[in-house]
């Protein structure tokens, strides 16, 4: 029994081998049959057709149309109208890639608008091609060609998957393309059949593309991110990408023009690898390519992204107007027409952005000003500086009050904080207008050493201050004095002049709350410096510096003395 069920297959074997026109078509992920289909024939639910046209006729929505081995178009004979599947969701498997061709058609004159599109699947909602290779776009002459705005017109949604796309398109779905493990080979390379050099794709139509684990053959151009925003924002996803080029001038795998659209998303997720394309850069070095801005000149440091995956073409103008936002593995790394950070970090810590970080090219000076080290680190490939500071302190970290001498004076060590520690402090300096000229001049040159430590140190300080009589006022709101504005706005301050009395109280509890109002500092770096004789003969109430009292110890006037001791 076994010998004749053998011999069985055997013989359906030789018969087969008879016919060489018969080609099996298969869904790519085996979850179908078979399917013998006879060349240039095409079979839909279990039927033979001799020609596509037959089948795309007789189909349904949602049909399932097999190709033999053979080269197909939805109109063969006239692409510049509707063929027998226009309006109608289908899907087209192929035996291979190897043996089943799709011709996208060109029109022998250009249309007006639509240029040198394929009508032949037009007010379709969906069209799947399947396991063949497909070319964009083949003309009347037979020549393949990469003309400006060609492809499949007036269809929804399209999908690729188990491809080969050989040339050029601009129009894709009209909503959403999608490419799964698709081959693209550009124009410009000797698989595409094409000898001029141009990208694999425009997305000029569509809100979506989407490409899972595609692989791109390049000759210096891969794709191009444009369009004049006639189909609203569009949003570009591309993970597990495999990217080749030939040319060590390549292109950037896209090359982004926004001037005119609503608006790009392009979201870069998975493990993309690129090969032979360096980042895009200001200058042409071992890791980065320099692409030519508007009338020859070259892009600046804030128009180069820096990066192999994507780039702003400026060669016609600017094409970065800050309508396109990227991300690599969920991680905003340009928006607002500029890059978010020149060093951006994965989840694991690994270098994610930008290639110059990635391959560590710098340029490293290093100059000295004062007890501080600068090391600015340059980008050989965009440009990019970062400083960093080190700093050699020889200065203590804490304050000091000496006792007090015979005429009740101390002196008082103040100490700014170290670098190292990266804090910052609040003074306020505290003055009796009745004080004398020599303390009002001591309270200025203070204030004058603290300004010379912040020059040289970089650290962060801020100073206000408060005069006082029988009420406070402060002259002066906490205020940065590493500028030169800061520092005058409080030197004026300490200069204020206000009628006499003497309420220390006053001046204590506006100062107090002039250091409490500021939340960003810590309470063990603020600092009150009182400058005062040390007279008073008023106090306040309830915190209110804003009113003054006395007591009045005179009993012809109604005052109490105070209790004996």
């Amino acid at each position: 029994m076994k010998q004749k069920v053998l011999s069985c297959i055997m013989a359906l074997v030789l018969v087969l081998g008879l016919f060489p026109g018969t080609a099996l078509a298969e869904e790519p992920d085996g979850d179908t049959p078979t399917i013998n289909v006879p060349r240039n024939g095409a079979v839909l639910n279990g039927t033979e057709y001799t020609t596509l046209d037959d089948a795309m006729e007789a189909a349904s929505d949602g049909d399932t149309i097999y190709l033999g081995e053979g080269t197909y178009s939805g109109n063969d004979k006239n692409p510049t109208v509707v063929g027998k599947g226009a309006g109608k969701t289908l899907t087209f498997v192929g035996a291979s890639p190897d043996k089943t061709t799709w011709n996208i058609q060109g029109p022998e004159e250009p249309y007006v608008v639509d240029k040198n599109c394929d009508y032949s699947f037009k007010e379709s909602k969906s069209i799947t091609f399947k396991n063949m290779t497909v070319v964009g776009s083949v003309y009347k002459d037979g020549s393949k060609q990469a003309k400006y705005l060609q492809g499949l017109a007036y269809i929804q949604n399209i999908t690729l998957e188990n491809c080969v796309f050989n040339g050029l398109a601009a129009y894709w779905g009209y909503s959403t393309t999608t490419f799964n493990n698709v081959t693209f080979n550009a124009p410009g390379t000797a698989e595409s059949g094409i000898d001029a050099m141009e990208y694999s794709l425009w997305t000029w139509t569509g809100s979506e593309y989407t490409f899972n684990n595609c692989t791109f053959n390049s000759a210096g151009k891969v794709l191009n991110v444009y369009n004049e925003g006639q189909h609203g924002s569009t949003t570009i996803n591309f993970k597990n990408c495999t990217v080749n080029s030939s040319n060590s001038d390549s292109l950037s795998v896209m090359n982004i023009n926004d001037s005119l659209a609503q608006g790009f998303t392009v979201n870069f997720t998975g493990t993309n690898t690129v090969t032979g394309i360096k980042a895009d850069g200001i200058a042409a070095t071992d890791g980065s390519h320099a692409s030519v801005a508007k009338n020859g000149a070259k892009k600046t440091t804030a128009e180069a992204t820096c990066s192999k995956l994507f780039e702003f073409n400026m060669k016609y103008g600017n094409g970065n107007t800050g309508k396109t936002t990227v991300t690599i593995d969920g991680k905003t790394v340009w928006q607002d027409g500029k890059m978010v950070n020149h060093n951006i970090a994965a989840n694991d810590g690994s270098k994610l952005y930008t290639d110059g970080y990635i391959d560590n090219a710098f340029t490293t000076n290093t100059t000295t000003q004062g007890k501080r080290t600068i090391t600015t680190k340059t980008c050989k490939y965009c440009g990019w500086s970062e400083e960093s500071s080190t700093y050699n302190w020889d200065v203590s970290r804490s304050k000091t009050a000496t006792e007090l001498n015979k005429n009740n004076e101390s002196t008082v060590t103040l100490s700014l904080p170290s670098a190292e520690e990266k804090l910052s402090s609040d003074i306020v300096f505290v003055l009796d207008k009745s004080t004398s000229t020599d303390l009002k001049g001591d309270a200025l040159t203070m204030l004058s050493k603290i300004k010379e430590q912040v020059n040289e140190t970089g650290a962060t300080v801020k100073v206000g201050v408060v005069v006082f009589n029988k009420t406070a006022t402060v002259s002066a709101q906490l205020t940065d004095i590493s500028t030169d504005e800061g520092y005058n706005a409080v030197k004026a301050g300490i200069e204020t002049t206000i009628a006499s009395g003497s309420n220390t109280h006053a001046g204590m509890l506006a100062g107090k709350q002039l250091l409490d109002n500021d939340t960003s500092v810590d309470a063990a770096r603020k600092y009150l410096i009182l400058v005062s004789d040390g007279v008073t003969y008023q106090f306040c109430k309830e915190n209110d510096f804003s009113k003054a009292y006395t007591r009045n110890f005179n009993k012809e006037l109604g005052g109490t003395l105070p209790p004996a001791h």
